[in-house]
């Protein structure tokens, strides 16, 4: 397995320049250096606060992934799971905020992209069919009412059911 120094030399060997700064304790990236992952956690920390983001950076959010996941390390696995949970904030209110304005093509676009991080979380299916029935699209909305459902009792057991503020959002269309 090859050695952080000698990764390093290589990137050095390759690149031309060194994008690290060291020191006798600290192994730091330069400041000139940009992380997608840091970009994408100011974005995420912006939205769940509530600010509103362009269409272009929103649907950045909406297609990025998980941090390293593959790497069992349990610092990575705190930071996973972190910037997971912060996206997906991010997402709903982003979803909430677009449907409020009226483009209810993009509050799908984030609520779906947040439903398929978070599959059991209702919060991101409520997100989902409203934005639905925002278009209305009443079809779409039930029959993500009516998986999500599905997916509970499968995970959970056969007594677990939505919410009853869930259900209450349904129930015009529920037979």
């Amino acid at each position: 397995m090859p050695s952080l120094r000698n990764a390093l030399w290589r990137i050095h060997q390759r690149s031309g320049s060194s994008f690290v700064v060291t020191n006798a304790i600290d192994l730091t990236l330069r400041s000139s250096v940009t992380v997608d992952f840091w970009e994408l956690t100011k974005l995420a920390l912006k939205a769940s606060h509530g600010a509103m983001l362009e269409v272009q950076t929103a649907e950045r959010l909406c297609r990025s992934g998980e941090l390293l996941p593959t790497w069992p390390d349990q610092w990575v696995v705190i930071e996973r799971e972190r910037f997971r949970q912060l996206r997906l904030n991010a997402l709903e209110t982003l979803s909430k905020r677009f449907a409020e304005d009226g483009l209810y093509g993009l509050a799908v676009e984030c609520a779906f992209a947040a439903v398929t991080s978070a599959p059991l979380r209702e919060s991101a299916h409520r997100r989902l069919i409203q934005a639905y029935l925002g278009q209305a699209n009443v079809d779409e909305a039930l029959r993500n009412f009516r998986s999500y459902c599905q997916q509970l009792v499968k995970h959970a057991g056969p007594r677990a059911q939505p919410s009853s503020a869930f259900v209450e959002l349904m129930r015009p269309w529920l037979h």
